[in-house]
């Protein structure tokens, strides 16, 4: 299963075997974001700060709720995060319900296998989404920003000035996604 957000941000989701629409268009116009796990489409309307969960199989709405300033909306199958002023809300994907709130600046993000990287600045930091714990923090010699993790490695780019050759060089770094090294 596909799920599309057309020009008009009213989502669909096409069978990707047949191509046939499963279901859609979603009345929600002017939505912001959507992501999908194996259960439910998740959609923001960040104007109103609007979070909705679609069921991926039938496109019934399970439940919607308000989040002062929502924005980025990341899932997994056992969370939804969603970015409320400075911090993740970890949110149950079948409920809606707050888990825990994790305080994390900054706005490259990555999730994977149950971690939520956050790049700030030099920064990188890493946190347990079933906790909301810090697991480990790294400081690299300039602005980093994420390329792409998963359960094993999260890998990094960033770029220093050299001022012999009066230009910047970019350098890609990859962490242990578990413990930082």
């Amino acid at each position: 299963t596909t799920s599309l957000m057309p020009p008009t941000a009213l989502p669909w989701t096409i069978d990707s075997t047949s191509g046939a629409v499963r279901w859609g268009p979603l009345e929600m116009p002017d939505a912001n974001d959507l992501v999908i796990n194996h259960r439910y489409a998740f959609v923001t309307r960040g104007y109103e700060g609007l979070v909705a969960a679609y069921d991926v199989h039938s496109g019934a709405l399970v439940w919607s709720r308000t989040l002062s300033g929502a924005g980025q909306i990341m899932a997994s199958d056992s969370a939804l995060l969603v970015r409320s002023g400075g911090n993740f809300e970890v949110l149950d994907p079948s409920s809606g319900n707050t888990l825990r709130t994790i305080e994390a600046g900054g706005y490259d993000t990555l999730l994977a296998d149950g971690r939520l990287f956050v790049a700030v600045n030099d920064t990188l930091n890493a946190y347990d989404i079933s906790t909301g714990a810090t697991l480990w923090s790294a400081t690299l010699p300039d602005y980093v920003s994420l390329i792409i993790a998963n359960s094993d490695y999260v890998v990094t780019r960033y770029s220093t000035y050299n001022p012999n050759i009066n230009a910047y060089e970019s350098y890609i770094t990859a962490f242990a996604a578990a413990a930082g090294n």
